[in-house]
């Protein structure tokens, strides 16, 4: 039989206390969770209905008509395949060049020391927080007027990924700047032992970044190539200033309004007969277009969480 004391203090009021915390701890964690899927939800929920169901009070999640055909149309209405093809392409060339640049520059920033080292830096981080908004008009000028000393016609960094692609491989690009604090901050923990016994070992300097750094700072730079991707895969900013002749997935979500906004006609009871249309196919297009980021998290969460810790620790 239990000791009544001891059952006593299990149910007292520090039991009672951690099970209150718990409970709390709980709802707060369901709450965001709520918030955060809630958008996806009603798209969702949307993406499946019929015009119909969307103006009935009685419809909330569950459609009464289950319309799967809005993917199909979405697809054309986008011309999804290419504008997703497009899309992966560049966003695997910029998020890749970034990784490098940034990666390099960071650790020069963490084991070199040299004259302006903390200028430099107050730099970056300066350029974390500055607006794109900002810089954007003064870069297209410049690649606008840049034509190497009259070997490149007028405007031949315009209108194709050069830009994009010379702003990465030069840690300039938006957003730059927070990859090389991220760098910085990984190659700051690497013990100098490790260096000076590869530089014992005959290893020069370029050989130790590459054979050695790389190696060590695999998770950071799946950090830095997520980040990157995801960053340029939904940028209309600089693609569209940039690049503008090219199809995204981004750009493509984006002027979709547009694409119905000569099909919408008053019916005869006052009611925007395709305004519910072009909402479903807002609602699937936003599904659509995030889909492969959601795959794509799926697959490299683990590494993304991991590396995300180790640079939190390290610095």
């Amino acid at each position: 039989m239990n000791d009544p004391r001891s059952l006593l203090r299990r149910l007292g009021p520090r039991h009672w206390g951690k099970w209150a915390l718990s409970l709390a701890k709980a709802v707060f964690i369901l709450g965001i969770c709520f918030t955060i899927l809630y958008p996806l939800i009603v798209k969702f929920s949307m993406s499946l209905m019929d015009q119909r169901d969307l103006f009935d009070r009685m419809v909330k999640f569950i459609p009464n008509t289950l319309r799967l055909s809005n993917y199909p149309e979405l697809i054309g209405y986008m011309k999804y395949w290419t504008a997703l093809g497009n899309t992966l392409w560049l966003s695997l060339a910029v998020a890749l060049a970034q990784v490098f640049s940034s990666s390099l520059v960071g650790y020069g920033f963490a084991k070199f020391d040299f004259k302006g080292k903390g200028l430099l830096f107050a730099c970056v981080l300066v350029a974390m927080v500055l607006p794109p908004f900002v810089s954007i008009t003064p870069l297209y000028l410049n690649f606008k007027s840049f034509h190497l000393f009259g070997l490149l016609p007028a405007d031949a960094l315009v209108g194709n990924p050069a830009p994009l692609l010379i702003l990465s491989l030069t840690a300039s690009a938006p957003r730059c700047a927070l990859y090389v604090f991220l760098a910085r901050q990984f190659f700051r923990g690497v013990p100098k032992e490790i260096e000076e016994a590869a530089s014992i070992d005959g290893a020069g300097t370029v050989r130790v970044y590459f054979s050695l750094m790389l190696r060590m700072a695999s998770s950071i730079l799946v950090t830095i190539f997520l980040f990157a991707f995801v960053w340029q895969y939904s940028d209309t900013l600089f693609t569209g200033m940039f690049y503008s002749g090219l199809d995204t997935l981004s750009k493509r979500l984006y002027l979709l309004g547009y694409t119905f906004g000569a099909a919408i006609s008053m019916d005869a009871s006052g009611t925007a007969g395709n305004i519910g249309y072009i909402s479903i196919m807002q609602a699937t297009g936003t599904l659509m277009t995030i889909l492969p980021l959601v795959i794509l998290y799926f697959f490299m969460q683990k590494t993304f969480v991991q590396s995300v810790e180790r640079t939190g620790l390290v610095g």
